[in-house]
């Protein structure tokens, strides 16, 4: 798929081998998954960094999209 074999992305996932750049490109491509998701540790976030994050976000967003967001996360409570 991405011209590594098997072996060697097991080797990755284990933590054994660390790949190049261009081939965490290539890997990412035929996932079909933003590179920048492999550097992504939100969910080593505590509940409250977490929040934290979620507030500048929101904050950065113009009224609309902050209404927007309430009403998905409104949702999420019923």
């Amino acid at each position: 798929m991405v011209g590594v074999e098997p072996r060697h992305i097991s080797r990755v996932e284990g933590g054994y081998n660390s790949p190049s750049i261009e081939r965490l490109a290539k890997i990412s491509e035929a996932l079909g998954v933003p590179i920048n998701e492999f550097f992504n540790f939100m969910h080593l976030d505590t509940p409250v960094t977490r929040l934290e994050d979620i507030d500048s976000l929101i904050r950065g967003l113009n009224e609309e999209y902050q209404q927007i967001i309430f009403k998905i996360v409104h949702a999420f409570e019923k």
